[in-house]
């Protein structure tokens, strides 16, 4: 999403004298340009500036320097385009337009925009329709439609991928239909809606109508058992579990019948401490947050251990605690580092990308970011948790 954004400085002029020196012009004190040749041969252009950014929708960014240097013919137009970073959300891009003239002076013409990834947040504190309680689980359906899991409010809400209120699934209860303790949501291809009920051990599957159609699950440690069951992934055909306290994931059919648990409590490859998020990919492969071991491990479709990466710290590519994890559709891998308050992009093989996120309560800030989800346009969208609140990020 591109914005206009306000910066100290509109255009300069610079005189140019016969031996090639050049004065900044006095209106112009926060641009230089400095011609280092006659101005019948080649020149090198530079110019350097200091930016104040403002945006109604983003935070503001001041101080920030830019540079730009170019070697050009000064009988023609150069135009330079410098683009810089500054804010983990926010990227500027200006472009210096030179244009020489007959009287032998160079007019310096600034413009900029600004892309920001932030793209909005919905959500409040309480239990009216679209407001929030502690949102923990996310999920997307093929429109590009969200499902939040409204935990303190014992229900699944669904909202447009714009924030608007759609409708509701689910009441706080222990009865068919209600939730005791909501963490985590899912939608299958078909539309059906799935969330996983920790205090009643359960996983609950709703219509695309949100009619109440079956449950399954007991508390326990063996086969469709569960033990504080965190979030769920709907994938191929099947319902992936994270199983919190027993250490394992277990997988299902749609319809509810075991198909396979893997897993042991450990710190060796393929084992879980405290597992919490999970996320599946075209080809089967599953991908764990192992919050507990600081690490994200990776499984083929056979359920066999292939890889890990992550580690303990809140550097580049390490992780705090690590939660919901997503992928959108060119294989990138997106996990919500909890404790370090940010989201972190790895690629397919787990090389760190990109990070965005710092503890707060502005845009494009997390009091506690739980759940992740990318949509089909590569959207990325988080619940926020202590904020009641879900954030939107292009890509």
């Amino acid at each position: 999403m591109k914005k206009i954004i306000i910066v100290s400085m509109i255009a300069a002029v610079a005189v140019i004298y016969a031996a090639g020196c050049v004065k900044k012009a006095p209106s112009a004190p926060d641009l230089n340009i400095t011609p280092q040749k006659s101005a019948t041969t080649t020149e090198t252009l530079q110019a350097a500036f200091t930016a104040t950014v403002t945006s109604t929708n983003s935070p503001s960014v001041t101080q920030a320097p830019f540079t730009a240097t170019s070697t050009q013919t000064i009988s023609q137009t150069v135009t330079e385009t410098l683009t810089e970073t500054v804010s983990p959300t926010i990227t500027v891009t200006l472009t210096i337009t030179f244009t020489p003239n007959e009287t032998g002076t160079i007019g310096a013409q600034l413009t900029a925009t600004m892309t920001s990834m932030f793209a909005g947040a919905w959500g409040t504190i309480g239990n009216g329709a679209g407001q929030l309680n502690t949102p923990y689980g996310i999920a997307a359906d093929a429109s590009n439609n969200i499902y939040v899991a409204d935990c303190g409010n014992g229900r699944i809400q669904e909202f447009t991928s714009s924030g608007a209120y759609v409708t509701v699934c689910g009441s706080a209860g222990i009865l068919n239909g209600q939730f005791n303790g909501l963490i985590g949501v899912a939608v299958d291809t078909a539309g059906n809606i799935y969330g996983s009920d920790q205090g009643g051990a359960r996983i609950e599957k709703f219509s695309p109508a949100d009619s109440f159609l079956l449950k399954w699950g007991s508390s326990g440690n063996g086969d469709n058992m569960f033990n504080a069951i965190a979030l769920i992934a709907a994938a191929g055909g099947n319902i992936y579990a994270v199983d919190y306290n027993n250490d394992y994931i277990q997988v299902f059919d749609t319809s509810g019948n075991f198909i396979k648990r893997f897993g042991t409590a450990g710190s060796g490859s393929g084992a879980f401490t405290r597992p919490y998020g999970i996320a599946v990919d075209g080809s089967g492969n599953i991908y764990v947050s192992d919050s507990g071991n600081n690490r994200i491990e990776v499984f083929d479709s056979g359920y066999n251990y292939t890889a890990q990466f992550g580690g303990t710290g809140n550097g580049d590519g390490k992780l705090n605690y690590p939660h919901g994890i997503a992928l959108d559709g060119n294989g990138n891998i997106y996990v919500a580092d909890m404790n370090n308050e940010r989201i972190e992009e790895f690629t397919t093989s787990g090389a760190f990308v990109r990070k965005w996120g710092s503890a707060g309560s502005g845009n494009g800030q997390f009091g506690g970011p739980a759940g992740v989800v990318v949509d089909s346009n590569n959207n990325v969208y988080v619940t926020d948790y202590q904020n009641n609140r879900v954030e939107k990020f292009t890509p």
